[in-house]
């Protein structure tokens, strides 16, 4: 089976299963291209899937100085973090994310990595990249099993969002999930159609009746609509009271928390995917995700509290569906999402990779040397900027590379020419077999004796397994 992630002329991103075309959607910046191969044959019979990355804001290195400590211990003395120079406490680093099926127990850095850095900054940037990414999608495809964490393995999930199946015959757009291996649950929801006339749909009878009796639960005389803000780089939480009086929801005055609250309603914006046709239809909704929070998807808390108001007043626009559900898994789907791309943590998880890798490989000692604290600086402290070279610089290293391997991450440490008559230090990493990214970590002198000949890493994400070749071996399998 192959799925090919290619982007196109207009910086949008197009997916191929097989020669059929299932995915096209513009996005905004240039995209991944490549391709996934795997063995699996767990794919969705999706005949059209749109998919669109928005790009963040780009935050420049002086406003992230704002956020982030400064370097100011030193990462060079033996004993301290390699990223941040704290003496302590350390733990366990994957070499490589774990979540990319790397969770190889030969593979952790030791000793050198503070726990601060390790999980209030590396597993934040790299739960980003492996479910709100192209990245994500691709693992979503190709690699049925996640970590393992206490002896047991889940199954890999993406955080889109929004995230529509189109019904067919009807066109209207409903709640659904992509979950491992590309199959596609709808979830329960109730659409209003009119304002006397609403639809309820769910993947089969049992889930609707279980949906509308938590909805009605729900729908005391009390409700709290909660709606996520960003107040500069802090997440809060504007929570609005509704109070059933007189027959209909009455607004009450909105405050602002720090978390958000156990109990209560989400608020998030109705907006028709740019994938969309003319006959899709998006009405208002109220759907409840796999976690157990009830979503409305609506403009506005005015409209919010009318749509409740009809449907505690009007019960029976609440009667689940005679028929046995929406189950996508028998039909051709049509399923549109959007993602939220952060461009900088991207770049920053793979910075961070190679420059573990370069310690894992070629010792600790190495990555305190400071060529590499700038590299150090964007992948810790989102200071500066990635260093990647053009694949024609690098067009030798680029043809080794040879053709995709199945259910294989590849990655490679080589040296490069630079200016001035120094070497490039130079990680190329490949994953899912999308196109290789070739980012520089260090420019050294020539006449320092580190990485004379290219080191090949394959990661076998089906089985989390690491291990490393020659260049000449890698070769040697690529042609076998």
């Amino acid at each position: 089976m192959l799925i090919a992630i290619k982007s196109s002329d207009d910086a949008g991103m197009q997916i191929w299963y097989g020669n059929k075309h299932i995915l096209a959607e513009p996005c905004d910046g240039a995209m991944l291209n490549g391709t996934v191969c795997t063995r699996s044959g767990a794919f969705p019979r999706s005949e059209v899937v749109g998919l669109n990355f928005s790009v963040s804001r780009q935050i420049s290195g002086q406003q992230a100085a704002h956020r982030t400590p400064k370097m100011d211990m030193d990462r060079h003395a033996p004993g301290n973090c390699i990223y941040c120079g704290q003496p302590g406490p350390f733990s366990d680093e994957h070499v490589i994310c774990a979540g990319l099926g790397a969770d190889d127990p030969r593979w952790l850095l030791q000793g050198c990595v503070c726990s601060c850095c390790n999980t209030r900054v590396f597993s934040k940037l790299e739960t980003k990249l492996l479910r709100s990414s192209p990245i994500a999608v691709a693992r979503l495809f190709a690699q049925p099993l996640s970590r393992r964490r206490s002896g047991k393995t889940n199954a890999p999930t993406v955080q889109p969002r929004v995230s529509y199946f189109t019904e067919p015959g009807t066109g209207l757009q409903l709640e659904a999930d992509l979950v491992s291996g590309g199959a596609l649950t709808v979830l329960p929801q109730v659409l209003m159609l009119l304002p006397d006339q609403a639809a309820v749909r769910a993947r089969d009878f049992a889930s609707a009746e279980a949906f509308v009796t938590l909805l009605q639960n729900a729908l005391g005389d009390a409700v709290n609509l909660i709606r996520k803000q960003h107040d500069g780089f802090e997440v809060i939480f504007c929570v609005t009271p509704l109070h059933w009086e007189d027959g209909m929801y009455v607004i009450g005055e909105a405050t602002i928390e720090r978390r958000p609250l156990e109990k209560g309603v989400w608020i998030e914006p109705l907006t028709l995917p740019s994938t969309a046709v003319k006959t899709d239809l998006l009405p208002p909704r109220i759907f409840q995700r796999h976690s157990g929070q009830l979503v409305c998807r609506i403009d506005g808390i005015d409209l919010a509290a009318s749509l409740m108001s009809v449907l505690r007043v009007n019960p029976i626009c609440l009667t689940p569906p005679a028929f046995p559900g929406t189950s996508a898994g028998e039909l051709q789907p049509v399923v549109q999402q959007r993602y939220a791309f952060n461009r900088r943590s991207f770049e920053r998880v793979l910075t961070k990779i190679g420059l573990n890798l370069i310690a894992h490989l070629l010792g600790i000692g190495l990555i305190r040397d400071s060529a590499f604290d700038a590299a150090v600086a964007f992948a810790r402290f989102d200071t500066g900027s990635v260093c990647k070279y053009s694949i024609d610089r690098v067009a030798d290293v680029a043809g080794a590379l040879g053709r995709p391997l199945i259910d294989r991450h590849l990655f490679m440490l080589v040296r490069a020419p630079a200016q001035n008559g120094s070497s490039a230090i130079i990680c190329v990493i490949q994953l899912y077999n999308t196109a290789a990214e070739f980012i520089k970590l260090a420019e050294m002198p020539n006449t320092v004796d580190v990485l004379e000949r290219p080191i090949v890493i394959l990661v076998d994400y089906m089985e989390n397994v690491i291990k490393t070749l020659t260049l000449e071996e890698h070769m040697e399998a690529c042609v076998n």
